[in-house]
Parts: structure tokens; sequence; C-alpha cells
């Protein structure tokens, strides 16, 4: 399905992207002093409705700093009672999209209400929990980020019309993700949330629609062009060499294999005396070893050499190494175990486990999904669909 076609199945085919830029966070008290509303056609930015506000009073300095907008931007221009009737105007009853969409449609409410105004009934969209959903490998879902992941301008980041336009975009972009997905997964996770009216429910809703219209219940609507990197938890490298009869000044020495494989190498007599400990106390027939090192000694690649060349010999069982935090797990498992696998090249298989809290038990994932009406509320079902 192309594009275009795709956002006419999902009722997009219009619709608005929208950002305000506020003297704070709090709706009832602070005021919007920028406002940004890019009509999107066809999927393309067709018209907008762009506006810097006088609030009526002073703007932080705090604020100032994150939006780059000043009291003297503001003083000659409009109060909110001039440009709020042409902006309701503007908005119609077009499908709205936010990145967010809760800040942003309270002040919008606000407004409103502040003025005596109604606005028609439409669906609201949240590009925040779709990127968490769709781009779960991502770390960080703020807008700049996810600019900058689609390859998006953030010059006036914080400005109004700049993530409004980009906010459209990503939208599209995370809308055409969602359309490479299959049914079965579509209407389990609009199963989810239906009960709660959360954001997105239309797109959820029309997708499956659409998806159940195609009579291709295996495939989604178009092919994902996002490359999910997963982790893998094993670890391999098939390689002839034997390190039976090397010592850890072999290793760790200024002609050692590790010098070979970086320039910066130097030779640290005091990893050397760590790795000599460790390799000492392993291979021992029975060996308890306490040893203690500051930063920087490069005891990591220290005692990995030893805990390798103890599990390659036929008769031992695995090396467990137990570590304190994940990002110590991570750094050796990730980098410092392939990294001196490869360098000694060495036949050699490692896997990584975590404690049982950071595993997720599928039984009990679906007995939660399937009772989250009575026991979770709105905010809850939306970071399930990450799972």
């Amino acid at each position: 399905m192309d594009k275009l076609t795709l956002l006419a199945e999902l009722n997009l085919s219009t619709f608005i992207a929208f950002d305000f830029e506020t003297t704070g966070l709090n709706p009832e008290k602070d005021r919007i002093i920028e406002i940004a509303a890019i009509k999107y056609e066809q999927g393309k930015a067709a018209d907008k409705f762009v506006t810097l506000v006088n609030p009526g009073f002073e703007i932080s300095s705090f604020i100032t700093k994150i939006t780059g907008i000043s009291n003297e931007m503001v003083a000659n221009q409009p109060t909110e009672d001039k440009i709020v009737k042409p902006f309701i105007d503007f908005l119609g009853d077009f499908p709205i999209v936010a990145h967010n969409t809760e800040f942003d449609r309270n002040f919008l409410n606000r407004l409103i209400t502040r003025h005596d105004l109604t606005l028609p009934a439409r669906n609201y969209y949240d590009t925040l929990p779709l990127s968490r959903t769709f781009l779960f490998f991502q770390p960080t879902h703020n807008l700049s980020a996810l600019s900058d992941y689609f390859g998006l301008s953030t010059e006036g980041a914080h400005r109004a019309d700049s993530d409004a336009e980009n906010c459209g975009s990503v939208f599209m972009e995370l809308i055409y993700e969602a359309a490479s997905y299959p049914l079965e997964l579509i209407a389990r996770m609009l199963a989810l949330i239906k009960p709660f009216g959360v954001f997105n429910e239309a797109l959820f809703s029309d997708l499956a629609a659409a998806l159940a219209k195609s009579g291709d219940l295996q495939k989604g609507l178009m092919l994902s062009k996002i490359e999910k990197p997963l982790s893998s938890n094993l670890f391999m490298h098939a390689g002839p060499g034997s390190i039976a009869d090397f010592n850890s000044g072999d290793v760790f020495k200024k002609d050692g294999f590790l010098s070979r494989t970086f320039e910066s190498f130097e030779e640290r007599l005091s990893q050397i005396n760590y790795a000599e400990f460790v390799e000492e106390t392993l291979l021992a027939e029975k060996g308890l070893g306490i040893a203690e090192a500051g930063t920087g000694l490069g005891k990591t690649m220290a005692y990995l050499f030893p805990c390798i060349k103890k599990a390659l010999q036929e008769e031992n069982g695995p090396v467990v190494i137990a570590c304190y935090t994940k990002h110590l797990q991570d750094q050796l498992f990730n980098n410092d175990l392939p990294l001196l696998a490869r360098t000694l090249d060495v036949d050699l298989t490692a896997v990584v486990l975590k404690g049982r809290n950071n595993y997720i038990c599928k039984t009990r994932l679906n007995w939660l999904i399937k009772s989250a009406e009575k026991l979770l509320g709105g905010d809850e079902v939306t970071t399930l669909l990450t799972l």
C-alpha cells in the first residue's frame, strides 16, 4: 500500500500538528506565548497558523532560556483574546497530533474555556507513546531526538513552528512503521487500550480495520524501513588460537597480545600482577582469592583473561562473573569480552544473565493484559504497548 492510500485509510489525509510554548507547566496559571499549527494534506505541510502571544505578564528568564522567547519579543504581539477565534477556526474539526499531547491539550482546553468557546469533537494523536511503542530500541523519545533519528532539522528546537512541523513529520514516519505490523498484534494493542480512551486509539482502530480489509492477516500494510537493533544475550567467537601455554605476561606486557591491538597500549605492572593473582587463584585445584583495585588499573581485562583460560579447559565447568551493576555487566559483555576473545582469536561462547526483575513472564503479562481494565490506568496500559 502506498503512503497516500494509507493516510486515507487511517482518516489522516488531513491533520494538524500543533505545539504551544508557554510561560510554565500549569495550564491554570500559566499562559501560551507562542502557537504553531501546521496543516498537513496528503502527507505534506500545506498551511500554517503561527503567532507569538503576549501573555499579559513577565516571562521568566528560565522560560526565555528554554524557548528563546523574551519579553521584548512578545511586547507588541496580540493577546490571546485577539487570536483565539482565528486559531480555533484554523483547527476546524481536523485530527490533531502533538508530542506529549496531554500537555498541549490541557492548555488548549483552558484557552477555550476562558473565552467561552467550544471545540468540535475530533481524534487526538500523540507521537510520544507512539515512539516508545514502535521505536522501543531508542534510548530517548523527546522530539529533538526523534527529529535527529529521522534526519529532520532541529534548528529552532523549542520554538513552536519548528517543533510542530517536526512533530507532523515524525508522526507520519511512526504511522508508516505501525502499518508494517500484522493484524494480530495491532488488534491486541487495540483491545488493551480501548477501554481507556487514550490518545492514538483511533489510529489502532483504523489500522486494524484496514488490515482486516486487506485480507492478508500475516503481513502489515507496508514494509518497515526501520532497522531494529535487538541485542543478543549470546556471544560466540570461533578462532584457531590456543592459550593453554600463555600466561598473563604474554597478554599484558608491552610486547604482548593487547599491545598489537592497541597503538596506545601501555604496560602496567599492577595490571600484570593483578592478572597473575587471578590466574593463579582460578587455576589452582582449590582456590579462593580476594583482591581490590582502584580505577584505571585495567582490572576487567586482567581478570577476563584468566577466566577465558579457565573456561577453555575442557574438564572445567563454566566460569561465572557476577557484576555489581548492569552498566559493568554490559561493558564486560558487549565490549571487553568480545575484544579480548578476538585479540586472542580463540573459540569462546559466553551468555549474559540478568536478575529475574529484568525478565518478563509471558504468562503473567498475558494475564495482566486480560485484566488490565480492572487493574491498570490509561497511562499504565500505554506503557505496556512497548512490551
